[in-house]
């Protein structure tokens, strides 16, 4: 935990007190001394943008797809978001639901509520709910399953000829010990200990989990076979019914999902005679698993409707009758179940409890909630009675202009991007503001205990949340993020598909406006232009996939227009418009924003400092604050503070950069990174492939043996990345990088 994590999102702390909303108009008539009038906006995509239609992977349009539409409600929720935050508003909306943790190494709020008490059974659906008739369930291991694989020893003696020790074919010797690896691995050397158990893991997760992260079907739930020991583990494991079945136990195959690390799967046995738990309480976990912000992509495609037969689900994701789960059961009553052994339970307060008091407030009225109206508030000074008053701000659907040799599309089909896996609000070590001299110790537990959580009382929430801008720099200079940066990887598949817009596609859009005062009418404009410093520019992000990398625009005010009421009602032909100057309106609600915090200069104040680091329109180094898997946040990692991300990552634009370049790193340190670069031939079926690399405009080389058969993958001109195993400088000084496409591909 020493080590801060570095994450494309960070957050705005909350403000110290809320500043209440300059009094409400009376919309009943028109008052000249507030502002009306229109604000004419265009929009700039500066990396891929994407806002999901109605059909899988489409953009949202109006009826043409070649027409695309960013919706006005989209605008307007990225537009709020920042008034939030400039204005010193309360931060809303926060969720009044629990979280659900899945956290072994945080033994206070999860592991010390499983033990004994977890039980296991299949979920019943009556016409009054669910409910839980129980069974018994065994483990068994990987090891016991892959004997069910056809060809495995066969296939194994074919790996092992492959390996080297170092350089030459194993010993006899060696290669038998590997061979009999059912008795023990121990004796092995460490490096082929890892190998072997490395493909074994493969083996596993390509014959139970189809080389995926969700469990195989044709496997999943389906009759098994066991034998087992006095502590229920199985001892033997059969796919097919055994000759002397009599002996064997007869049960379902449950595969919780996969992990590297895991070394075991469940069976579980139904009961001769179980007796059901008919309990309301039931009914009510389910439908709190099946709320929307629980299901997660995983589960939508770890468990189809239509698995383990058609129409067995409501939908994606949702239990069905017979459903194979575990459950924790207290004093004859069930607490919680889900479908893995170890489960995620609510826990602790929900993040809307750990709001300071005056964002929790129903009374006191902030400037976004004048602006933008608001529902549920009680008068003050009044017996509680729910109201609402409407926003004095409407967008207009943002409607697409084609620009000449800007292409529409980043690409003409729509693909899966990379999956998501990444920390959601329960992850308290991003989401909560943690101590920050906290230092590694001890044992992941002890430094866990250590860590603020929803469950303790003075818990604070971190902020508003924000994501970074992504870029990546070739030859030295910072480019937006293409399909390759984008796209899931190879052998990979997830439900989600999309098609964004390429970089450098143009909007139009306006935003109407009724009788806003001229500190508001400033806020407003302050947040669609998002006026920037003498050394950085700022940009806005909307749409889907903004922590992968997409999402980033500009907006530019056009225009503005006010309404002269008296010049309108004059004559019949006067629109009563006029040319209004967005600075004017800016700079006089930055002045009473100074005025009202007690503070010289207002966009010198850490929260719009904040703000404006982590919206930098030069951006940030993808490959330093991309997710990099879950094993990312196994130690739970405090969150890095906004302005050292920004010193660590930031890419200055080429005028800055130039007075400070980069130093080159040396050939030899290269060895073991990952390059990129551009493929500089294309290779022949069965030959090697040349690219120029990014970097240090070398060529690099992937030998046959290490293209892993992907040669007619590659074509002349398309991007590449591969590992660099060595380098070699020749006698005339230049430098060859021989590389391999085998490497993992979680490594960045």
């Amino acid at each position: 935990m020493d080590q801060p994590i570095y994450l494309p999102y960070n957050f705005v702390s909350l403000p110290e007190r809320v500043l209440h909303a300059e009094d409400l108009p009376d919309r009943r008539y028109f008052n000249p001394k507030r502002k009306t009038g229109v604000v004419h906006c265009t929009l700039t995509t500066l990396s891929p943008l994407y806002i999901a239609g109605n059909t899988k992977g489409e953009f949202f349009h109006h009826g043409s797809p070649e027409q695309p539409v960013i919706p006005g409600s989209s605008l307007r929720g990225m537009i709020r978001s920042i008034v939030q935050v400039i204005t010193w508003s309360k931060m809303q909306p926060v969720t009044r639901k629990q979280m659900f943790l899945r956290d072994i190494n945080n033994r206070e709020d999860y592991m010390n509520f499983f033990g004994e008490n977890i039980r296991a059974g299949f979920l019943r659906k009556k016409p009054s709910g669910y409910e839980l008739e129980p069974c018994a369930y065994y483990k068994v291991a990987h090891t016991l399953m892959l004997e069910n694989v056809p060809g495995l020893d066969t296939e194994l003696r074919a790996e092992i000829a492959k390996w080297r020790d170092p350089g030459q074919p194993l010993s006899p010797d060696l290669t038998n010990k590997i061979l009999h690896w059912r008795t023990g691995t121990d004796k092995l050397p460490a490096f082929f200990e890892k190998q072997l158990t490395k493909w074994l893991q493969n083996k596993v997760k390509t014959s139970f989990f189809s080389g995926s992260l969700y469990p195989d079907w044709s496997k999943q739930n389906k009759p098994v076979w066991i034998q087992s020991d006095a502590n229920e583990n199985a001892t033997a494991f059969s796919l097919n019914r055994p000759q002397d079945a009599g002996n064997w136990i007869e049960g379902i195959l449950v595969l919780t999902g996969w992990m590297d690390e895991k070394k075991h799967e469940y069976v579980f046995v139904k009961s001769q005679n179980p007796e059901t738990i008919a309990d309301p309480y039931i009914t009510e976990i389910v439908q709190d698993l099946e709320s929307d912000d629980q299901i997660s992509d995983w589960q939508k495609a770890a468990f189809p409707d239509d698995k383990p037969r058609p129409n067995a689900r409501r939908k994606k994701g949702t239990v069905r009758e017979g459903e194979p789960v575990f459950y924790i059961l207290e004093e004859d009553k069930v607490k919680f179940l889900g479908r893995a052994r170890f489960f995620r339970l609510p826990y602790g307060k929900p993040p809307y409890e750990l709001l300071p008091e005056e964002h929790r407030s129903s009374t006191h009225i902030d400037m976004t909630e004048a602006i933008f109206g608001f529902v549920e508030k009680d008068k003050e000074g009044k017996s509680p009675k729910s109201y609402a008053v409407k926003g004095r701000v409407s967008f207009s659907d943002a409607e697409y202009h084609a620009q000449e040799g800007v292409p529409l599309w980043l690409r003409d089909e729509a693909f899966a991007p990379l999956f998501l896996a990444a920390p959601k609000p329960a992850s308290y070590a991003t989401y909560l503001r943690q101590p920050e001299n906290k230092i590694a110790h001890g044992a992941v537990h002890e430094n866990v205990a250590a860590l603020k959580k929803y469950s303790h009382d003075d818990a604070q929430l971190r902020g508003q949340k924000f994501y970074w801008h992504h870029v990546k720099k070739v030859h030295g200079q910072p480019i937006s993020l293409e399909y390759e940066d984008l796209k899931l990887g190879e052998g990979r598949d997830f439900e989600q598909r999309v098609k964004p817009l390429a970089v450098g596609n143009k909007f139009t859009f306006t935003v109407r406006f009724e009788s806003l005062t001229e500190n508001e009418l400033g806020a407003l404009l302050w947040a669609l232009t998002l006026p920037g410093t003498e050394h950085m520019s700022c940009a806005h992000k909307l749409g889907m996939g903004k922590a992968i990398g997409m999402g980033t625009a500009q907006i530019d005010v056009t225009n503005l227009k006010l309404l002269d009421f008296e010049q309108r009602y004059q004559s019949l032909s006067a629109s009563g418009f006029t040319d209004g100057q967005p600075e004017t309106y800016i700079n006089l609600f930055c002045q009473n924003m100074q005025t009202w915090l007690g503070i010289s200069e207002f966009d010198a104040h850490p929260r719009i400092r904040d703000l404006r680091m982590i919206l930098s329109r030069e951006g940030m180094e993808h490959d330093g604050i991309s997710y990099k898997g879950f094993q990312q946040y196994k130690n739970k990692p405090i969150l890095a503070s906004v302005e050292s991300v920004y010193k660590k990552f930031h890419i200055a634009p080429p005028e800055q950069a130039a007075d400070n370049p980069p130093p080159t790193a040396a050939p030899e340190n290269l060895v073991g990174m990952l390059l990129r670069g551009v493929v500089a031939e294309t290779p022949t079926t069965n030959g090697q492939i040349t690219f120029l690399v990014d970097v240090s405009e070398h060529l690099a080389v992937i030998e046959p043996e290490h293209a892993m058969g992907n040669q007619k993958k590659y074509k002349d001109g398309q991007r590449i990345k591969a590992l660099c195993l060595r380098v070699e400088i020749d006698s005339a000084g230049d430098t060859t990088y021989f590389c391999t496409l085998d490497y993992p591909k979680d490594l960045k």
